[in-house]
């Protein structure tokens, strides 16, 4: 079965991910739930520093594949950067924010993606 653009683009996030190590990926595909994006993305990082390495890596991927420049907030204090690439949002969120926040119960309803088929390929 071919991939469509946004499960292309879907993996080539998470792989930028797993490259610099993010700690617990999950996705969940959002479609139905969102009127913005097709994917919720959320991975955690163990520093600011390492957020931004992440946050950093996933742009030069989407660049390299020829993939529109995402727009991105909170990259300076790098607790919670979110990386909107169109139809996949990326969270990279310090553990304890990401906790706090607990984003991923609102997408709960949604269809969970599985991050080992991903990163295989």
């Amino acid at each position: 079965m071919r991939k469509t653009d946004t499960e292309m683009k879907l993996q080539k996030v998470v792989n930028a991910i797993d490259d610099k190590k993010g700690v617990n990926i999950l996705a969940f595909h959002v479609t139905e739930q969102s009127g913005y994006t097709d994917y919720m993305v959320f991975v955690s990082g163990t520093s600011t520093q390492h957020n931004r390495t992440i946050w950093e890596n996933i742009v030069k991927e989407l660049k390299n594949n020829g993939l529109l420049k995402p727009t991105v907030e909170g990259e300076k204090e790098a607790a919670w950067i979110l990386v909107d690439a169109g139809d996949v949002v990326i969270n990279i969120m310090l553990e304890e924010v990401r906790h706090y926040y607990d984003l991923e119960t609102i997408w709960q309803k949604s269809d969970p993606v599985s991050i080992e088929p991903l990163l295989s390929e």
